[in-house]
């Protein structure tokens, strides 16, 4: 990630939102602009010359001829999903937000979104102004840096979604189960490293271990992951429980 500005595109063919989303980076020096593409058509061209830090994808983007907009009905014509995964091949250090209004009409779509590494954001509507930017700005900014949650819309759709969807027992060593308990239990990589006898470092390197067995890129996403299987996680680990209670 880039340490100055945050290079920021955008892929959309709605002239409306394309102007509104350049609005409201052009009012923080905290980011760049970078332009925008209607399609998929020059992605890899661009992505090649330009590097950006962050990419904006409209799910709903319609393929070359099928139309403004592809419909709720006509969902799976869009590009955006192939989009989101042409971004990850060509720059995996991009970090990509899906925003869309799709997410309520399509929940699998939230998942579709989160298993590619991207972060779903439910598309706001409203009057264009000092607010929306503000709004659009702080999602930008949680997503780049890492601390994003899901909104309550989002993770209402997720937690339906999970709750629905069969549980694969996770691909952990007992000594990392017992790091991401604690950690989805809201404890620090102090309290953990207190709590385990172990030192921070290690705590930082299970973390490290448990994202790439999770195939996950945040933590959310582990803790995401932790809580679905919260059942099994807790039986495994219950020699912990009360010993590193979540901070107030």
């Amino acid at each position: 990630m880039s340490t100055d500005q945050i290079r920021v595109f955008l892929v959309e063919d709605d002239w409306a939102w394309i102007g509104m989303v350049r609005e409201a980076l052009a009012a923080d020096p905290t980011y760049q602009f970078l332009g925008h593409l209607p399609s998929r058509a020059a992605l890899d061209e661009f992505l090649a010359a330009h590097q950006p830090d962050l990419a904006i994808v409209d799910l709903g983007l319609s393929r070359p001829g099928a139309g403004l907009d592809v419909g709720l009905e006509r969902f799976s014509e869009a590009e955006g999903l192939p989009v989101i995964d042409q971004i990850s091949v060509r720059c995996s250090e991009t970090v990509v937000v899906a925003l869309s209004g799709y997410f309520l009409s399509h929940p699998y779509l939230v998942w579709e979104v989160m298993n590619r590494g991207a972060v779903p954001i439910v598309k706001q509507e409203g009057p264009v102004g000092p607010e929306w930017g503000h709004w659009l700005r702080g999602q930008l900014h949680a997503a780049y840096y890492e601390y994003w949650r899901p909104s309550p819309a989002i993770e209402r759709l997720r937690y339906g979604l999970e709750a629905a969807r069969p549980a694969e027992a996770l691909p952990l060593t007992p000594r990392q189960l017992e790091v991401a308990r604690l950690y989805a239990d809201g404890c620090s990589v102090a309290q953990i490293a207190a709590c385990l006898c172990i030192d921070e470092d290690t705590v930082r390197g299970h973390i490290a271990k448990i994202h790439g067995r999770l195939q996950v890129r945040y933590s959310w996403q582990m803790t995401a992951r932790i809580k679905h299987h919260w059942q099994e996680v807790q039986e495994a680990t219950r020699h912990l429980d009360g010993q590193c209670p979540p901070p107030p």
